[in-house]
């Protein structure tokens, strides 16, 4: 669709996409008199270059549904039913910031030169966390806690040199591991003040796709079952257990 959807004098409009739908501008709705739903189906793929009005309803939790983020300006996340997405996408060269806390069912994906920014908030995810977007600064933590909770293997893959940053991370993972990316190699590091918190499950490092733990970084939880299974760097001389 080259434009706009509009949504003016139908009530309780429902729409729903089951294939792949590309909409280059944005959804509005009149308020909240007249409210409409959109559902983004079971394995659809809903791109979209611009914005989601607030009276429009929207659910994109259906397995393996994707939602990707073209724009190229700075805009939100929106914000769906229970914060939640199934697979997410965000790419061209737009800047886009959280809404509300969001959790994702599936995987998330920063690419092309696109800035994915917390904006204060919380992201859990269940699937593997890819950055491959070539912005200097790609991923904006800020203080706020990444959750990695999937039931299987889980990969982080940064293309930057740095490799991928976070602020606070907790691993709850009640089965498979927590892996960094070999091909691009990919380290990861805890930022200055941030904690690294292990409450179920392994993350594994190599020598090269290390863990590394800023000067005041922490580290809490650890036990048999939730620890580094690898090469573990510290700068510094605080300590951070």
């Amino acid at each position: 669709i080259n434009g706009s959807i509009n949504i003016n004098s139908v009530t309780n409009a429902a729409f729903s996409n089951s294939g792949t739908l590309t909409l280059a501008g944005s959804i509005s709705a009149a308020p909240a008199a007249n409210p409409a739903t959109f559902t983004n189906n079971a394995n659809a793929t809903f791109n979209l270059s611009g914005d989601i009005d607030n009276d429009v309803t929207l659910t994109f939790s259906a397995t393996g549904n994707t939602v990707n983020y073209t724009s190229n300006g700075g805009a939100e996340i929106e914000d769906p039913i229970a914060n939640t997405y199934y697979n997410l996408i965000v790419g061209g060269a737009s800047n886009r910031s959280l809404r509300d806390n969001i959790i994702l069912d599936g995987n998330l994906t920063v690419q092309n030169t696109a800035r994915f920014n917390t904006n204060g908030l919380d992201i859990s995810i269940a699937g593997n966390w890819t950055n491959s977007s070539t912005d200097a600064n790609p991923f904006v933590e800020g203080t706020r806690t990444v959750t990695f909770n999937g039931t299987s293997d889980q990969t982080i893959s940064a293309v930057l040199a740095a490799g991928e940053t976070f602020y606070n991370l907790v691993v709850n993972k009640p089965s498979g591991d927590l892996l960094l990316a070999t091909s691009p190699s990919t380290d990861m590091s805890i930022a200055n003040a941030g904690t690294m918190t292990f409450t179920s499950g392994v993350v594994t490092t190599t020598s090269t796709e290390s863990l590394t733990f800023n000067s005041t970084s922490l580290v809490a939880g650890g036990t048999s079952t939730s620890y580094v299974d690898g090469p573990v760097r510290k700068f510094g001389s605080a300590a951070f257990t």
